[in-house]
């Protein structure tokens, strides 16, 4: 039994959300599991790391005559990797309450750091990674962004970032970097994530010469050269 009728696009600023598909299993009206499909769009410049949304099942193909009063059920969704800017997922979900229409409201949004690099938005690949209250960035991904070369020196195990004729060189789990042979010592340190370094963004980027201030109240972070 497919589902007799599927809701409008929602809208919310930060996603779009369209019911793509669904089914109920079950010859009963009104008795059965229904089945739901979603596109979740992000349309926002930053990551969407996490979404919350209310799903309405009825069992007659009618929309809620009162939405506030009608009875929706969350789902939660978290996204691993986090959803990119223009980057689209499909979402598939159950519950055992056969339905005849369905009617999805996103609820809450989980956002990543908003990040912009010489005023353009920009994102990383693997995402900032919060740990401690310290935000992390895969060193590849910020060189990646601001430019420059990253090497491994094999023989004195430091990873090499070599950026406008300034050399940084650290080692994974230290917190002592060489800025062109000069010893500094981090607040943080570097960390290792699924094998790949990844330092601590905001104290990092002055050391390749990278201006960053971050506006903690909406959690956006400015790049400058």
């Amino acid at each position: 039994m497919l589902l007799a009728a599927l809701s409008a696009p929602a809208w919310a600023g930060d996603v779009e959300i369209e019911l793509t598909g669904g089914e109920v299993e079950g010859t009963v009206r009104g008795q059965g599991t229904a089945t739901v499909e979603a596109r979740v769009t992000n349309v926002s410049e930053r990551e969407i790391q996490g979404l919350r949304i209310a799903v309405y099942y009825s069992t007659v193909d009618l929309a809620p005559a009162d939405p506030e009063s009608a009875d929706w059920r969350v789902h939660e969704f978290v996204f691993e990797p986090a959803l990119k800017p223009g980057d689209s997922t499909t979402l598939r979900f159950s519950d055992e309450n056969a339905a005849e229409y369905i009617l999805i409201e996103e609820r809450y949004v989980l956002a990543g750091a908003g990040l912009t690099y010489n005023g353009q938005p920009v994102s990383f690949d693997s995402g900032i990674q919060e740990r401690d209250g310290v935000k992390y960035v895969a060193t590849r991904d910020l060189v990646n962004v601001i430019g420059g070369s990253l090497s491994y020196d094999s023989a004195t195990y430091e990873v090499v970032i070599l950026r406008r004729g300034v050399e940084v060189r650290f080692k994974e789990n230290s917190d002592r970097v060489k800025v062109d042979g000069q010893a500094q010592q981090l607040s943080t340190k570097v960390v290792s994530i699924d094998g790949a370094s990844y330092v601590p963004l905001l104290e990092f980027c002055p050391l390749v010469g990278v201006d960053v201030m971050h506006d903690a109240a909406f959690d956006l972070i400015t790049l400058t050269d």
